[in-house]
Parts: C-alpha cells; sequence; structure tokens
C-alpha cells in the first residue's frame, strides 16, 4: 500500500485525468534487486469486478432497473 499525498506518483501513474480529477484504479509492483518494477494496473469503471455493490444489485428481481437518472451503472468513485 501506497499513499501518494504530497506527490505526482497518482498523476505519473494515469490516475489523474486531464481535467485534474481522480481515475480509480490499481498497480501492482514487484522488487527486482534494486529496482520496483510496475508489473500491471487497471482502471476501475462500472460494473467491473472491484465494485461487488453491482453484484448484489444484480441479484434483485430486475437487475438494477432504472437507476434514477442513470443510463448506466454508475462508477464506485466519481472520475470526474
Amino acid at each position: 500500500m501506497v499513499s501518494h499525498a504530497g506527490s505526482t506518483f497518482a498523476a505519473d501513474m494515469g490516475y489523474v485525468s486531464a481535467k485534474g480529477g481522480w481515475m480509480p484504479g490499481v498497480s501492482v509492483f514487484r522488487r527486482q534487486g534494486d529496482s520496483i518494477l510496475r508489473v500491471s494496473d487497471t482502471g476501475f469503471s462500472p460494473g467491473d469486478d472491484f465494485c461487488s455493490l453491482w453484484h448484489f444489485f444484480d441479484l434483485l428481481p430486475g437487475g438494477v432497473g432504472e437507476w434514477p437518472g442513470r443510463a448506466k451503472k454508475p462508477a464506485c468513485s466519481s472520475a470526474s
């Protein structure tokens, strides 16, 4: 677990949008000798396996249904 407070780490990893908003995601690193390598990463989006809340809604009769004012499932976190 890494904190990016006071650094450009989140932006360097691609988790800040051009407008300065947060783009949720996760990166995996591996130490190899004296180096730390980024070995994989992925962003979070509506309906992905990282936002388990939607899987519970899918168990309801009719699924998520007509979410008020939404044409699709909203993200777990705001990426604006």
